[in-house]
Protein backbone atom coordinates (compact mmCIF):
# COMPACT_ATOMS: atom_id res chain seq x y z
CA UNK A 1 0.00 0.00 0.00
CA UNK A 2 2.84 2.39 0.81
CA UNK A 3 4.52 1.74 -2.53
CA UNK A 4 1.33 2.10 -4.55
CA UNK A 5 0.43 5.38 -2.81
CA UNK A 6 3.90 6.84 -3.27
CA UNK A 7 4.30 5.57 -6.85
CA UNK A 8 0.87 6.83 -7.90
CA UNK A 9 1.59 10.24 -6.39
CA UNK A 10 5.01 10.56 -8.03
CA UNK A 11 3.78 9.37 -11.44
CA UNK A 12 0.80 11.70 -11.36
CA UNK A 13 2.81 14.80 -10.45
CA UNK A 14 5.39 13.95 -13.11
CA UNK A 15 2.58 14.27 -15.67
CA UNK A 16 0.76 17.11 -13.95
CA UNK A 17 3.16 19.04 -11.67
CA UNK A 18 0.68 21.85 -11.03
CA UNK A 19 -1.53 19.35 -9.16
CA UNK A 20 1.18 18.40 -6.64
CA UNK A 21 -0.10 20.51 -3.73
CA UNK A 22 -3.72 19.44 -4.18
CA UNK A 23 -2.85 15.76 -4.57
CA UNK A 24 -0.52 15.86 -1.55
CA UNK A 25 -3.25 17.45 0.59
CA UNK A 26 -5.79 14.89 -0.61
CA UNK A 27 -3.52 11.93 0.14
CA UNK A 28 -2.44 13.26 3.54
CA UNK A 29 -6.06 14.02 4.41
CA UNK A 30 -7.10 10.46 3.60
CA UNK A 31 -4.21 9.00 5.59
CA UNK A 32 -5.07 11.23 8.56
CA UNK A 33 -8.78 10.32 8.41
CA UNK A 34 -8.04 6.61 8.42
CA UNK A 35 -5.44 6.95 11.18
CA UNK A 36 -8.01 8.70 13.40
CA UNK A 37 -10.19 5.58 13.37
CA UNK A 38 -7.47 3.31 14.77
CA UNK A 39 -7.42 2.67 18.50
CA UNK A 40 -4.01 3.47 20.05
CA UNK A 41 -3.65 -0.10 21.35
CA UNK A 42 -4.32 -1.49 17.88
CA UNK A 43 -1.80 0.95 16.42
CA UNK A 44 0.89 -0.21 18.85
CA UNK A 45 0.26 -3.85 17.89
CA UNK A 46 0.72 -3.15 14.16
CA UNK A 47 3.91 -4.02 12.35
CA UNK A 48 6.20 -1.11 11.53
CA UNK A 49 5.11 -1.19 7.89
CA UNK A 50 1.45 -0.85 8.88
CA UNK A 51 2.20 1.96 11.35
CA UNK A 52 4.14 3.80 8.65
CA UNK A 53 1.23 3.91 6.21
CA UNK A 54 -0.92 5.49 8.93
CA UNK A 55 1.76 8.09 9.81
CA UNK A 56 1.04 11.31 7.92
CA UNK A 57 4.54 12.74 8.43
CA UNK A 58 6.23 9.55 7.24
CA UNK A 59 4.01 9.25 4.17
CA UNK A 60 4.40 12.93 3.29
CA UNK A 61 8.20 12.54 3.36
CA UNK A 62 7.95 9.43 1.18
CA UNK A 63 5.63 11.07 -1.36
CA UNK A 64 7.92 14.09 -1.59
CA UNK A 65 10.97 11.83 -2.02
CA UNK A 66 12.61 12.88 1.23
CA UNK A 67 14.81 10.30 2.94
CA UNK A 68 14.35 9.53 6.62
Amino acid sequence: LECSTVCYFQEFIAECPEAEDALLKLNIGQIHSIAQTIHPVSYEKMSEECRNIHDTDYMKRKMLGMDD
